[in-house]
């Protein structure tokens, strides 16, 4: 794949900058608006109207020994439609108005239904086994707590080799020459093992370029977007896949998986007497009974909002640590000064936002205080 004749070093583009304000600012709000406020009012409603016990009940006559899979297909589909609107709007409309978004909308609506049927699948079997434990043992929270975990190991391991591949044309990487250079790199940051640089064909759905290192043991690969290769530099496509191999060498999937584990143990523990708390409320008759669901997602949506700025603020150290590897190895901090700054623009992402909102909601520092990091860098290795 040839790279377009692009100016180097990249600097901010005054018009882009002002558009991503506001392009951000209405990003947030229905982030903020789609995955906690309509599920938890949904979630509400369904349990405080006796809905959830009444589905219990028809799924029950209707369903016979598969009643909870009835009621989770049911569950599923009423909490689809109550959450299409946000999810279209955001996804293909909004991102479309401002040129992000390459996908017609029969493109968008393959991979819609194809998410929605994998959310499905795993949903019916998660629900069919939360509910399995929760009738046998009293220390459902302990199972469950390790089985999320391992799930989550699970998904890490499969998702280069088969998730990613229902969504993405996945090819090798053809320039010999840099795909030498990355792999010599990774070589010397201690991952001599990775043979396996693909590239993804995100431009037949967006213009957003980035990479990632996937997978786990033998599915591990460098995975590049295609927006990526053929819009930045060598010197920059280099920078950020130290970056995406820092992650690997510190570990950093091990530890989100650790911390998985340390925040669903007392969570569900938390649940747990949520759920115990409610029988006899809203025609809930057990700790088994599929009734609770809604209750069940209710709590974890509020647990999930109270930690998430302590995960959010621990995922930007990581970030700004495997940046520090990106220095260290790459040893480029002006390409990744234009690096920060070209990614910034091509994804309308705001350089500057309000420092509550960045606590709040942002997995990564802001792109202005990780170009400041490595113009630092520079100045302190030129010293």
């Amino acid at each position: 794949m040839k790279r377009q004749k692009i100016k180097y070093p990249y600097e901010f583009d005054p018009e882009k900058r002002r558009v991503a304000r506001h392009y951000t600012r209405a990003k947030i709000i229905n982030r903020v608006a789609s995955n906690f406020l309509v599920p938890i009012i949904f979630f509400t409603i369904i349990l405080a109207t006796g809905f959830s016990a009444y589905l219990r009940d028809f799924s029950l006559e209707s369903g016979g020994f598969l009643y909870i899979q009835l009621y989770a297909i049911i569950f599923f589909i009423l909490l689809t439609l109550v959450e299409f609107p946000l999810d279209f709007y955001s996804t293909y409309v909004y991102d479309r108005k401002y040129r992000l978004s390459n996908q017609t909308l029969k493109g968008w609506s393959r991979d819609f239904f194809k998410g929605l049927g994998l959310s499905y699948a795993f949903g019916l079997a998660m629900i069919t086994f939360l509910y399995y434990i929760l009738a046998a043992t009293p220390y459902w929270w302990i199972v469950a707590s390790i089985a999320t975990v391992l799930f989550a190991v699970f998904i890490s391991y499969i998702s280069p080799v088969i998730l990613l591949p229902i969504f993405y044309k996945l090819e090798p990487y053809r320039d010999r020459k840099q795909k030498k250079r990355l792999i010599e790199m990774c070589k010397r940051a201690g991952v001599p093992d990775v043979k396996n640089i693909l590239v993804m064909r995100e431009s037949e759905k967006s213009s957003r370029p980035n990479a990632l290192f996937s997978g786990l043991g033998n599915t591990k690969r460098i995975i590049l977007f295609d927006n990526l290769i053929s819009q930045f530099t060598a010197a920059e496509v280099e920078t950020v896949v130290s970056h995406e191999v820092g992650h690997y060498v510190h570990k950093d999937n091990i530890k989100f998986t650790i911390i998985e584990a340390v925040r669903t143990f007392p969570a569900f523990f938390i649940i747990s007497l949520v759920l115990l708390g409610s029988i006899g409320l809203f025609g809930i008759t057990g700790m088994a009974d599929i009734a609770n669901f809604p209750l069940f997602m209710l709590a974890f949506e509020v647990i999930e909002i109270i930690i998430m700025p302590l995960v959010n603020a621990y995922s930007r150290k990581i970030e700004i640590a495997a940046d520090i590897f990106s220095l260290r190895h790459s040893s480029r901090p002006e390409a990744q000064v234009s690096t920060e700054k070209r990614l910034a623009d091509l994804s309308l992402s705001d350089d500057s936002p309000h420092p509550l909102v960045e606590f709040l909601l942002y997995t990564h520092p802001a792109p202005r205080k990780r170009i400041e990091y490595a113009k630092e860098w520079r100045k302190y290795r030129k010293k």
